[in-house]
């Protein structure tokens, strides 16, 4: 019932302790309390993966609360570990907690990130470099990153799928968007990894894309 129109950002994900935690690597949280966001939300899937990936899911406390509250709960440890994604390599309740109460981002293996980005062929290795906005982060922390896509319903035109795009993509227009919300100032055409996944690309954006000089794989491109 849906299907792809632009390629939004790329997002990492982040797990990350208070300061002080003797917490170091992720074999460190077995036992521990680990937030992993709200049930039914992308980020809470993302960190599940993390966890069930490197087999520590049974060997952990989960904990389900969102994404202010996960922030307010390291502080007042009632978590020890907090995961979200980054947008793209910050999360706003965990830079604010970090102006009170340092914190560090916990960093994969590269034996880790290797076992995660090859289970799960829609992540890529990433490094998050040192955030000056988040106080206590000193060392660089292996992690993955995946695209963040932007989809319409069958119920939608052509005509209105096309126009949509065409306004929201206008480098004018992403500029006024960009000053509320930086990451549509990544807004772009790049559908490689829907190859991989089999995920269907709507043709009035590869109409749009292609006009803009995008390569747009032609066997994703289908209507309903």
């Amino acid at each position: 019932d849906f299907r792809v129109v632009a390629n939004v950002r790329n997002q990492t994900q982040i797990v990350a302790v208070l300061d002080r935690s003797p917490i170091k690597t992720f074999s460190d949280m077995k036992g521990k309390v680990v937030n992993l966001l709200s049930k039914g939300s992308g980020s809470n899937v993302n960190c599940e993966n993390i966890f069930k990936g490197l087999g520590l899911m049974d060997q952990i406390k989960p904990k389900f609360l969102g994404f202010a509250a996960s922030g307010r709960a390291l502080g007042d440890r009632q978590v020890d570990v907090f995961c979200s994604a980054g947008t793209p390599f910050t999360i706003p309740a965990l830079t604010e907690l970090s102006i009170r109460k340092p914190v560090r981002y916990i960093s994969l293996s590269p034996s880790e990130q290797k076992q995660l980005t090859s289970k799960f062929k829609f992540y890529s290795p990433k490094t998050i470099p040192v955030q000056k906005d988040v106080r206590g982060m000193k060392e660089p922390a292996l992690s993955f990153s995946y695209p963040v896509f932007w989809y319409v319903h069958k119920t939608m035109s052509d005509e209105a799928v096309y126009e949509m795009i065409k306004i929201a993509a206008n480098p004018t227009n992403l500029k006024k968007l960009a000053s509320t919300a930086g990451y549509w100032k990544t807004l772009n055409g790049d559908f490689s990894a829907l190859q991989t996944h089999k995920m269907l690309i709507h043709p009035a954006a590869a109409r749009y894309w292609k006009e803009r000089g995008v390569n747009v794989p032609q066997e994703i491109v289908k209507g309903f």
